[in-house]
């Protein structure tokens, strides 16, 4: 994922597709992740479109897991706060704004 985004194998892509088809019980979980480094990769290629895509299809998977089991964590606070900076970047700046202080609320908490 470091150094030559633009150049990137679609390692994230193959492993999205099997995981979408997965029924293990952690297959949210990995898919979260997996889009959180699509996410990573497309804003390092300034692809913002589907930087802010994949950091959505993240949080909304994180977001889940977390109602769930009731908790917060690092993963739903860095979550939050992608969605911030790509909200932000669509200069949706109030959504932005919204979303860092949810990042820093769970942040202090924890």
């Amino acid at each position: 994922m470091r150094g030559q985004t633009k150049q990137f194998d679609g390692f994230f892509e193959t492993a999205r597709s099997i995981c979408e088809s997965s029924t293990h019980p952690d297959r949210d979980s990995l898919l979260a992740d997996i889009h959180f480094c699509l996410g990573a990769i497309a804003m390092n290629a300034s692809d913002f479109d589907t930087s802010r895509i994949n950091k959505e299809c993240s949080f909304n998977l994180v977001s889940k897991i977390r109602k769930e089991l009731g908790t917060a964590d690092d993963r739903l606070y860095l979550a939050y706060a992608e969605r911030g900076i790509s909200r932000t970047q669509d200069r949706r700046y109030e959504e932005g704004e919204a979303d860092i202080k949810g990042a820093l609320r769970i942040r202090k908490d924890l």
